[in-house]
């Protein structure tokens, strides 16, 4: 599959079309499997598959169109300059898509952290680290689509009128066609970094706490697609050898488009893979992170708490919200007292124990009772 082509561009955005649907699909039947309610993270999810099917479906037409996906050998300029007008309609429709796309599998992602390790009535740092990542990818977002949009200020016509018109006017084009995926490279890597110090505090080995650090990477495996797309951006913009802006307008348009396809369409699948790791090993990875974790570490952060649990009143324990409270299942309790043993303490006590709240918190059953 060549990035060059218009077969392999039409290939990339079906294929990862397709299993971006079926990821999605699955999500949502993975939730009703596990009896919880639908969240943010399932309303980004599928705002993010709306708006990739919407990216494909221009690119497809561009394709059609045969102003992408060829060589401007291959096309007489005859040909393109009637077609010119329709072509910019279609690629701003297409780069405000995948650049909405991006944000909400983002969005989606930083609200499945808050699914694992917020706890009701607390705000802890990494709340206030997401909550702040939140708004700067909204920033970013709007800033990137303005830009798009102005990128040859207010002469519209630009984007049609041939060459000649967008070298006068589009200052800002390459600019932005490099820090376009530079910026969304180093936001994915941060709000990947983002559940890494809450999971490296768990008192368990090493190799256990990189376990459940892995669950969460599957849900970036689309960054390496966007580190390539920025290496590769950089060079087609800035006379790479194998690429040059200046010989073939055609082909480095496609690669561009082809390159970004790929890296967003394997974001929009990837980040359903920790959801759907339940449908894989019939565990979830929030039963990874109560797994993980030793008996002696549970009983550490209890002797910790035991002190101030005699001068805690019940009015002082968090408030359970209805889908929280299928958190703590009797099954889950009667689980763990099994391993613990008669010292371990009962269901009323743990509630008032954050740890082993937050804990339990980021261990969702698989079916109510």
């Amino acid at each position: 599959m060549s990035d060059r082509t218009s077969t392999g561009l039409e290939a990339v955005s079906i294929s990862l079309m397709t299993l971006s649907t079926i990821a999605v699909g699955l999500r949502f039947y993975t939730r009703r499997a596990q009896s919880l309610p639908l969240k943010a993270d399932d309303g980004f999810a599928l705002l993010g598959l709306v708006t990739y099917i919407v990216g494909a479906a221009c690119v497809l037409r561009m394709v059609t169109l045969k102003v992408i996906g060829y060589s401007r050998k291959d096309v007489p300029a005859v040909e393109l300059v009637p077609k010119m007008k329709v072509y910019t309609e279609l690629d701003l429709s297409y780069e405000t898509a995948t650049n909405l796309t991006a944000t909400f599998v983002k969005l989606s992602v930083l609200f499945f952290y808050r699914r694992m390790f917020s706890v009701p009535g607390q705000t802890h740092t990494t709340d206030r680290l997401i909550f702040g990542t939140m708004f700067v990818v909204l920033a970013w977002v709007l800033v990137f689509i303005v830009l798009t949009f102005l990128q040859c200020g207010t002469h519209l016509s630009a984007y049609w009128e041939g060459d000649a018109a967008e070298n006068k006017y589009c200052k800002i084009t390459e600019p932005l066609y490099l820090a376009l995926p530079l910026s969304n490279m180093l936001l994915e890597f941060w709000i990947l970094l983002l559940p890494i110090p809450k999971v490296m505090k768990l008192r368990t080995s090493l190799t256990k706490r990189l376990s459940v650090i892995g669950v969460f990477v599957l849900a970036f495996a689309g960054l390496g697609a966007s580190f390539a797309r920025t290496i590769i951006s950089g060079e087609m913009l800035y006379g790479g050898s194998r690429y040059s802006i200046n010989n073939d307008r055609g082909i480095a348009s496609t690669v561009y488009v082809f390159l970004t396809m790929l890296e967003v369409g394997i974001s929009m699948v990837a980040m359903n893979l920790p959801t759907l790791w339940y449908l894989c090993t019939d565990a979830l990875p929030k039963d990874l992170l109560r797994s993980v974790l030793s008996l002696s570490s549970l009983r550490s952060f209890r002797d910790r708490n035991s002190r101030s649990y005699s001068t805690r009143s019940p009015s002082n324990a968090p408030s359970l919200a209805s889908d929280e409270v299928e958190v703590k299942t009797s099954i889950e309790w009667a689980s763990v007292k099994s391993e613990a043993g008669e010292n371990y303490p009962s269901y009323p006590e743990m509630t008032h124990q954050p740890f082993a709240f937050e804990t339990f918190r980021a261990a969702e059953p698989r079916t109510s009772v």
